[in-house]
């Protein structure tokens, strides 16, 4: 479990709560297909036809060799869908910048940021 994995990690540390939060909705989603199709359509507006992957903490290295680690992707055949969770924190500097490259180098048809 990646939420368990993140408080054994973390004790003794301050951990964002950024990270609880996408662990927590990320786990929700995982266990629940229905809500996670719902999701999927209705928030991402995103095509659940098929299999949706949730992946945590994903990092990605663009051409330029940048490193994105983006809070959560959800991916299908036909999509790539990348959100970033913020609680009290604003957007890094080049941060959708360097997401909308990612989304541009992967071969899916449907990209979203």
């Amino acid at each position: 479990n990646d939420l368990l994995s993140l408080y054994k990690k973390s004790r003794g540390s301050n951990t964002p709560t950024e990270d609880y939060c996408t662990e927590c909705l990320a786990g929700i989603l995982r266990s629940n297909t229905e809500l996670l199709n719902e999701f999927a359509e209705t928030v991402l507006k995103i095509d659940n036809s098929g299999k949706i992957n949730v992946f945590t903490q994903r990092s990605y290295r663009t051409i330029d060799g940048d490193l994105g680690i983006v809070d959560m992707v959800f991916e299908s055949n036909s999509a790539l869908c990348l959100l970033e969770m913020k609680v009290e924190s604003g957007e890094g500097a080049g941060q959708l910048e360097k997401y909308q490259q990612i989304l541009n180098e992967r071969p899916q048809n449907g990209r979203k940021m």
